[in-house]
């Protein structure tokens, strides 16, 4: 069963994540298997980057919250990041920024705040070394991460039913409560 596919932004790759917790990279349009990188459990976090188009970041699933980059031409990991805390879940989902390169990773956490709900977090980071940016928007695992607007503005859904959309420094969430709002968080 596939989870998760994405084409490569020069359509030269594709990559797959399954319910047999093996992430491949396929060549495309041939899809003739290139190589495959095992987890532990199911992949939902996968994205290719948008000018670089060999580099493909994989977040691990349930258990494991890594973050990991891979050169699809070499078949070689570039990188890897551990999730700050030890409690951090999955990764849910990955998103390149087109404009800056810029990494944004949404977390489940089995930690809660003060109701006991687990929470999610989004990352942003700048390198694997470097977080420039902490968020948390929803209560519900981000499931979502789109940009829009040529980079400008980032869209999440999660499974609380909420849609966040922020576009310079301003937060527009549309809820499903009978209310919406709209407030900075810079």
């Amino acid at each position: 069963m596939i989870i998760e596919m994405r084409l490569s932004c020069d359509e030269k790759y594709l990559v797959t994540s399954g319910g047999d917790n093996n992430v491949r990279i396929w060549f495309w349009p041939q899809l003739r298997e290139h190589f495959q990188v095992s987890y532990t459990a199911p992949v939902r976090g996968i994205a290719w980057h948008p000018w670089n188009y060999s580099l493909l970041a994989i977040g691990g699933g349930v258990g494991q919250g890594c973050v990991t980059i891979w050169n699809a031409s070499s078949m070689q990991q570039k990188g890897r990041k551990s999730p700050k805390e030890n409690n951090a879940f999955a990764v849910d989902s990955l998103a390149w920024n087109p404009l800056t390169g810029e990494l944004v990773v949404s977390y489940w956490h089995r930690r809660t705040n003060n109701d006991g709900v687990p929470r999610s977090s989004i990352i942003v980071l700048s390198n694997l070394t470097t977080e420039v940016d902490e968020i948390e928007w929803h209560v519900g695992r981000v499931l979502y991460l789109l940009w829009g607007n040529g980079g400008a503005t980032l869209a999440t859904a999660a499974t609380d039913e909420n849609l966040c959309m922020c576009a310079n420094n301003v937060l527009i969430m549309c809820d499903n409560w009978p209310y919406s709002y709209y407030f900075s968080f810079f």
